[in-house]
């Protein structure tokens, strides 16, 4: 029900946005079937996304739902952010920003609070966001450190680095976790390039589409996952889609999965709207770990 009203008010806040100054408005939704060994798992995927800026001020939504049906049992994940930052000196953004994590699996409900704050300083070219995220209590961890470095090659085309440390709780072990990613998102084509190194574990994502005509185009997708050296999964995907309007399009695609010899074959067919992006300057924590390591894992339902 959270979910839901959270969502609702994602609608209400981009719909009223159109009068003032809508920067971005992002939503997808999808339906994947995946298949091997004669076991079949079905994924209902919904993110919605949102920011506007009143003067100095932007304001950010965020909403992401996955619902995997594993033979009749259900595990539900969600995640919804909310946050504000503010624009000062020219060249200086700070932040704040509040997100909930939601995991219901095999009717065991969990959740996990997440208190971000950051600073920023972005001259058009070079940027740069140092950042400190708190955890609630009985995570398992304490806190989550960042800081990114990006450079913006033109409107269409930015890469960015950032290296992150989770603190972990009643001195357990530190993790270190550093993701890379470039992005073009031009009128022919569009590439995602996404790479991320933690401790043993390394992942590189690519994601891409051609326009071969104003409304018919093709994508494909490449994933692999290993640890210590091992290829532990491997996912090659291609498709299509189709512009239904300026902004909204229809995708689809057909995968494989290997993952240690064993092959799982999927078929995704999802509804995209795109008007605008979030850029790399407003990317929390949770922004960069969600989108890079869901692309890099071949998890991009």
């Amino acid at each position: 029900m959270r979910l839901l009203m959270v969502s609702a008010a994602l609608v209400s806040v981009a719909t009223g946005a159109y009068a003032q100054n809508l920067s971005y408005a992002n939503g997808e939704l999808s339906f994947t079937s995946l298949d091997g060994d004669g076991d079949t798992t079905d994924v209902t995927y919904f993110e919605g996304s949102a920011g506007f800026d009143v003067g100095a001020v932007d304001l950010f939504g965020d909403v992401i739902f996955t619902e995997f049906d594993l033979s009749g049992d259900d595990v539900d994940l969600s995640t919804v952010s909310l946050g504000a930052g503010y624009s000062f000196g020219g060249w200086y953004r700070t932040d704040v920003s509040y997100t909930q994590f939601e995991n219901d699996a095999f009717g065991f409900g969990d959740s996990t609070d997440v208190t971000e704050v950051g600073l920023g300083f972005n001259d058009g070219l070079f940027l740069v966001r140092g950042a400190y995220a708190a955890l609630e209590e009985d995570s398992g961890a304490d806190a989550l450190y960042g800081l990114t470095l990006g450079l913006q090659f033109n409107e269409n085309t930015d890469a960015s680095v950032s290296r992150h440390r989770l603190e972990a709780e009643d001195g357990g072990e530190d993790e270190n976790l550093s993701i890379a990613s470039l992005n073009h998102n031009g009128d022919i084509f569009e590439l995602e390039i996404d790479m991320v190194t933690a401790d043993d574990v390394f992942s590189v994502g690519l994601n891409g589409n051609y326009a071969i005509t104003s409304r018919f185009g093709v994508l494909g997708s490449l994933a692999q996952v290993s640890i210590d050296d091992d290829d532990v999964l491997d996912r090659i995907g291609a498709g299509g889609f189709y512009q239904i309007a300026d902004g909204l399009r229809i995708d689809a695609e057909i995968f494989r999965i290997d993952s240690d010899g064993d092959d799982v074959d999927g078929i995704t067919v999802g509804l995209r709207y795109d008007m605008g992006a979030k850029s790399v300057e407003r990317e929390t924590q949770i922004d960069r770990l969600n989108s890079a390591v869901n692309r890099s894992f071949g998890l991009n339902f």
